[in-house]
C-alpha cells in the first residue's frame, strides 16, 4: 500500500476529537450532573487531538493535548489556550522521534514540570518549563519499560507518581505501578517504587489513567479509563482517593461516563461517537475526548467503492 493511499484510507478512520463546555461543579460528569452541550475543537485533515489536560498559567487557562500526525504516524505535544470562549488551535510545542500523549502538568519548589506519556522512549521522561508556556526541554529521565499516562501528587515536598503498566499479552489491560521522589532538582534522588506496599491489583481494563487529579473543594478526584476485551478506552471512571502514602493507596468509585452523555455541537456529519478516555476539569471548564467513526468509510465498503 502507498503512503498517500494509507492516507487517505485514515481519513476515513477513526479519530479523537476534544469537546470542552463551561460548567459549575455540580453540573460536572463526575459529580454525576447534566450541564449543557460540548463545543468541539476543529481538527483538519492532518492533525487530531486527544487526552486533553487543564493547567493555569499566569491567569491564564490553558489546554495541553496529543497532536496526533497522520502522516508521520505519532502524536507529539500541542498548546491551546482558551479564549473568549473557545480554544485555539493547538500549537505543537514538543515532538521527538517517538510517540508522545498524555502530557500531565505539575507545580513543584516553584518550577512548572510535564510528564508525558513516553513509553515509545522506554522511559519516564520530565520535562520543564522554560521562559514560557509553550517552552519546554527534558530535564530527567528515568528507565521503566511499558509504563504509561503517568500522573502526580505533591505532598509538601515528595512526588508521588500514580502509573499504568502495559499488559504486554493484551494491550486493553493495565495495572497500577507508584513511584516517589523525595526531591526531583536532587539529581542523586531517584524513583522510589513502592508498588508491591501499596497495591496487589493485577492487570484489569480499569486501572489506567484518564487524566489529571482534580482537586475539587477537599476532595481529590482520579480519572480512569474503562477498557473491554473489544474496546479500548471505551468509558471514564472517576474516584475519589481516600488515602495514599508509601505504604497505601486507596481509593472509591464515585461515578462513571460515557459518550452517551457528550452532547456536541457541531458535530462532523457522517460521523458516529464510539467511546470516551480522557477528562479534564479547571476553572468550571470541563473538557473530554472522544473516538469517532467516519460512518463515509462503512458505508464505502458495503458499496464496494473501496478496495
Amino acid at each position: 500500500m502507498s503512503r498517500l493511499t494509507d492516507l487517505i484510507l485514515k481519513l476515513f478512520q477513526s479519530e479523537y476529537r476534544i469537546a470542552y463546555r463551561e460548567v459549575t461543579s455540580e453540573n460536572t460528569l463526575f459529580r454525576g450532573g447534566k450541564g449543557g452541550k460540548y463545543k468541539a475543537l476543529k481538527t483538519n485533515w492532518r492533525f487530531w487531538y486527544a487526552d486533553p489536560i487543564l493547567w493555569e498559567h499566569e491567569g491564564k487557562l490553558c489546554l495541553f493535548v496529543e497532536k496526533y500526525d497522520m502522516i508521520e504516524n505519532k502524536g507529539h505535544i500541542a498548546i491551546s489556550y482558551y479564549d473568549n470562549g473557545e480554544f485555539t488551535v493547538p500549537k505543537s510545542i514538543i515532538i521527538e522521534n517517538f510517540h508522545m500523549s498524555f502530557p500531565h502538568v505539575f507545580r513543584y519548589k516553584n518550577y512548572t514540570f510535564m510528564v508525558p506519556e513516553c513509553s515509545g522512549a522506554q522511559q519516564i521522561r520530565i520535562y520543564i518549563m522554560g521562559e514560557s508556556i509553550d517552552n519546554w526541554s527534558l530535564f530527567r529521565t528515568f528507565d521503566y519499560d511499558e509504563i504509561v499516562d503517568v500522573v502526580t501528587y505533591v505532598d509538601k515536598k515528595r512526588i508521588y507518581f500514580i502509573a499504568s503498566e502495559n499488559n504486554l499479552d493484551n494491550l486493553y489491560q493495565t495495572k497500577p505501578r507508584f513511584f516517589y521522589i523525595d526531591d526531583l532538582l536532587d539529581f542523586n534522588c531517584d524513583l522510589v517504587d513502592i508498588t508491591d506496599s501499596v497495591s496487589s491489583k493485577q492487570f484489569s481494563y480499569t486501572d489506567r489513567n484518564g487524566g489529571a487529579l482534580i482537586e475539587d473543594n477537599s476532595d481529590i478526584i482520579r480519572v480512569k479509563q474503562e477498557s473491554t476485551s473489544r474496546d479500548y478506552g471505551k468509558n471514564c471512571i472517576f474516584t475519589k482517593i481516600v488515602d495514599y502514602n508509601e505504604n497505601v493507596f486507596d481509593e472509591k468509585v464515585i461515578g462513571k461516563s460515557g459518550v452517551e452523555q457528550i452532547k456536541i455541537n457541531m458535530f462532523p456529519l457522517f460521523c458516529r461517537k464510539k467511546r470516551t478516555h480522557s477528562y479534564a476539569y479547571m476553572n468550571d471548564v470541563e473538557v473530554v475526548d472522544v473516538n469517532v467513526s467516519n460512518q463515509k468509510l462503512t458505508f464505502l465498503r458495503k458499496s464496494n467503492k473501496l478496495s
